[in-house]
């Protein structure tokens, strides 16, 4: 299952109540908060059957609210997020993992198109592998 997916699971147990879209920046609605993952290297810690014993992923979260609501709202939507989100030996959804590490607190990105104040951080992620060696098929 993929990490974004585990992250809006956990903000929603955790009262989180905007609207979240995952790997995308929707349009609309003007408030949202995005999660989309993105390339985070080479896993560096493999098993003897070079299964990975620690999965490193990356997150990019944005967060946008209206063009009137200001930076300040938004920045309030981000760092709630990030507290939530931060952590260490977490189990969500059957998946264990290590550490949510955000890059910064949240911070003011840019404006989109229409004006709208972006505010996010990036995240870093470590997942325990699955180090079972899948079952080959008829043994």
């Amino acid at each position: 299952m993929s990490v974004i997916v585990d992250m809006r699971t956990r903000l929603v147990q955790y009262g989180f109540t905007t609207p979240i879209a995952l790997g995308r920046m929707p349009d609309q609605p003007d408030i949202v908060l995005m999660l989309r993952e993105y390339e985070a290297g080479p896993n560096r810690a493999f098993t003897a059957a070079n299964l990975p014993v620690f999965e490193e992923l990356a997150v990019q979260m944005w967060v946008r609210v209206g063009k009137d609501a200001g930076i300040a709202a938004a920045q309030t939507i981000a760092v709630q997020a990030y507290r939530i989100l931060s952590g260490r030996h977490l189990r969500i959804n059957g998946n264990s993992y290590d550490r949510f590490i955000a890059a910064w607190t949240p911070a003011h990105l840019s404006t989109d198109a229409l004006d709208r104040p972006i505010v996010g951080t990036n995240w870093r992620i470590q997942r325990w592998g699955n180090v079972v060696a899948p079952t080959p098929p008829g043994a």
